[in-house]
């Protein structure tokens, strides 16, 4: 388990220099730092090993913000060529690696969680929000970030790049790169604004490469004191999953209690 002091919590420099990994199996891998910025071409919230045997990164991050009393307050971070923007560092409280990276997070009176696991035996992640308290918060949006190549391979926008987004209830579903990127992305209960559109020069410090990364759209999920929300990534199509159980079986496997 990293343990931090609470002033470097918000030191942006100690937060970039921890890093993490967790990995369920041999298929799947999530990396990152602490503080959400990803600094090497490797760190992403959802790779997994393709059918042709190549390690891909297929779902970069995703860019959080949270509605309270009105205000939005975004909770991710990236380094850009000359600045971070946001600094959702700033709100972190906490971190574990214990069964697998959870932030906790305080801003405007909430408290929330964030967990991210990967899943063993389904070439699968999924992210957990809760939140722990805070009856004046009222949603979470998140934009996903596709980057769907070889994990070492940061790539620029492109021509080869499809930018098909096929939605239907609760889940989403591309092939940037043809059938061994497939990517599908499943959420527990959100609206979906599809936009597609580019994201340029986050700038991996470790690797001195730039990545420009794809987002079909934002979703839109309500917020309630005690409540998780699910969203999860695949490469393959898991039908009309429930999320929550892909998640509690994660955890039995783990030997530790459900979200």
């Amino acid at each position: 388990m990293l343990n931090l002091a609470d002033e470097e919590l918000t030191r942006v420099d100690q937060l970039v220099s921890q890093e993490w990994v967790d990995a369920a199996d041999d298929s799947v891998f999530a990396a990152g730092t602490l503080s959400g910025i990803h600094t090497r071409a490797r760190h992403g919230w959802f790779g997994a090993v393709g059918d042709d045997g190549v390690r891909r990164i297929l779902l970069a991050k995703c860019e959080e913000a949270i509605f309270c009393d009105g205000q939005r307050f975004d909770l991710g971070a990236n380094q850009y060529v000359s600045t971070i923007f946001p600094s959702g560092y700033r709100f972190l409280a906490g971190f574990r690696l214990d069964p697998w990276p959870v932030w906790t997070i305080r801003v405007a009176g909430a408290r929330l969680e964030r967990h991210l696991l990967t899943l063993a035996g389904l070439r699968a992640a999924a992210v957990v929000y809760r939140l722990l308290e805070g009856a004046r918060a009222t949603a979470i949006q998140l934009r996903a970030l596709v980057a769907a190549r070889p994990e070492t391979e940061a790539r620029r926008e492109n021509a080869a790049f499809r930018r098909d987004v096929y939605h239907g209830h609760r889940r989403i579903s591309m092939r940037p790169y043809g059938d061994e990127s497939r990517l599908y992305l499943y959420t527990s209960d959100a609206s979906l604004t599809a936009d597609g559109v580019w994201y340029y020069e986050f700038d991996y410090t470790a690797d001195e490469v730039q990545e420009d990364l794809f987002s079909p759209g934002l979703l839109t999920h309500p917020l309630r004191a005690g409540q998780a929300i699910y969203f999860a990534a695949s490469v393959d199509d898991l039908g009309d999953v429930d999320i929550a159980e892909l998640v509690a079986a994660e955890a039995a496997r783990r030997g530790v209690a459900p979200i």
